[in-house]
């Protein structure tokens, strides 16, 4: 008979994870594991039981768990209410701008339900009042991180273009001209309650800083680093009170006059007078998977707990909760430090998972359609009818990849490899700037990866 095909060339050579481990040189730890899908068989393993930060591969488990717990047609709503009587056009009372955790409320969507609200009401004889109660109030998602990160904002009950603004400059000769904005495609309102002033180019200050007010929040800029025309996202931290003074500016060019908003923590009740109604939770979920939106994460994560009736009143909460749901489902034993999660978004250096664990659960959520809302990512140079469906995860010298791989041979395989260095993460926080060796770091890890996945697939395919 004839020789069999020789494997698939993949631009590496066929060598086992070991080998390819150790050719990459790579500082820190690291494991891996590759499974059968259809029948659970360890194909590969190397340090599959240890303890690493996955970054935004946290994510996949959160996506099930949101789909899981509040169902795939599950939205958000963003309510007006009338606190009082209304009678030709006047409202007797306050006006409620009530929010329901929705993670992508942007200014387009405010803007419009601020001029349905003003087809009902003409007048408003009380408060305006910003209920933020319906959720927890967390000004940052990991305060480890630079303050200027804009991927680090606020989460709450009132969210509004992820809780960023848009600050703008132009340079013209000597003098820097600067804006800041609500900003959404279509659509940039200037704020106030975020300011930015200039600090000079001499001061030897941070290129950002932050001084947060009780009615604004101060952020403080070296000239120096604003060069030629350019913009840059920067983080809200109280996101009620911006989303209320962008509510408030749409309303009165809809010819509804509102004073200046009060935010409550304590629900303010009354009756319904406009609504905004989020996308679905799966579509949501697919977003964020794709996009890796760290805010959509935790709205989605918070929910879910509040769902179930856990006790989630701040992320590491509602975090541990998610953690011993993901245990559940990976047929683990909760609490045994397959998954320890800080939050849902995976930002955080203490967030923990094994690639087993990971593995497993992604296994148990191949038929869950988890996997038809991963992205499917390009394999360099891989044979027809190869494909990759998988979460990547990246922060300074952490780096991980999970998800599935379909072979030509139609043979389904789950993944999971997480690579840390830890030590030289710790060691370089707080620097205000990408620590040396963080991207030649990642480029190596990246590269192992790619090597790993090529190598999968002409072994076990």
């Amino acid at each position: 008979g004839r020789a069999p095909a020789p494997p698939p060339r993949l631009g590496v050579a066929v060598a086992d994870a070991a080998a390819l481990v150790r050719a990459a040189n790579l500082s820190g730890d690291l494991g891996l594991i590759v499974i059968d899908a259809a029948t659970g068989e360890t194909l590969e393993a190397l340090n599959a039981d240890r303890a690493l930060a996955p970054a935004s591969v946290a994510k996949l488990p959160t996506a099930l768990y949101a789909l899981s717990v509040l169902g795939p047609d599950a939205r958000f709503e963003t309510v007006v209410r009338a606190a009082g009587r209304v009678e030709g056009g006047r409202l007797q009372g306050d006006l409620v701008l009530a929010g329901g955790g929705d993670p992508e409320l942007d200014t387009e969507a405010l803007a419009a339900l601020a001029r349905a609200a003003a087809e009902r009401v003409g007048v408003v004889e009380g408060r305006f009042v910003a209920d933020a109660s319906a959720g927890a109030a967390i000004p940052a998602i990991d305060p480890t991180q630079p303050p200027e990160a804009a991927y680090n904002p606020s989460v709450g009950a009132l969210n509004l273009n992820f809780n960023r603004v848009r600050l703008a400059w132009e340079r013209r000769g000597g003098a820097v001209d600067v804006a800041v904005q609500a900003y959404a495609a279509g659509l940039a309102p200037p704020v106030s309650t975020v300011t930015v002033a200039l600090a000079p180019a001499d001061c030897a200050c941070p290129t950002f800083a932050l001084a947060a007010a009780e009615d604004r929040e101060a952020w403080s800029v070296r000239e120096s680093a604003l060069t030629g025309t350019g913009s840059v996202f920067l983080p809200v931290r109280a996101p009620a009170r911006y989303a209320a003074e962008v509510f408030r500016d749409a309303a009165g060019a809809a010819g509804l006059a509102l004073p200046v908003a009060e935010v409550s923590r304590a629900t303010v009740a009354g009756e319904r007078l406009a609504a905004h109604r989020s996308r679905t939770t799966a579509a949501m979920t697919a977003d964020m998977l794709r996009f890796s939106t760290n805010l959509t994460a935790e709205s989605l994560g918070l929910a879910a707990t509040a769902a179930l009736g856990q006790p989630g009143a701040d992320l590491a909460a509602s975090g541990r909760a998610m953690a011993d749901w993901a245990d559940g489902v990976a047929g683990g034993r909760p609490g045994d430090g397959g998954f320890v999660f800080l939050n849902h978004s995976g930002l955080s250096g203490e967030t923990r998972a094994t690639p087993r664990r990971m593995a497993e659960f992604l296994r148990a959520a191949t038929h869950a359609g988890l996997a038809a809302l991963t992205p499917e990512r390009r394999i360099d140079g891989a044979p027809p009818g190869a494909r990759l469906r998988a979460k990547t995860g990246t922060m300074d010298f952490v780096r991980g990849l999970a998800g599935w791989i379909e072979t030509p041979s139609g043979r389904t395989l789950v993944f999971a490899w997480f690579a840390n260095d830890l030590e030289r993460r710790d060691a370089t926080r707080g620097m205000g700037r990408r620590p040396p060796g963080a991207i030649p770091w990642r480029d190596r890890a990246v590269e192992l990866e790619r090597k790993l996945i090529a190598s999968w697939i002409a072994r076990f395919g």
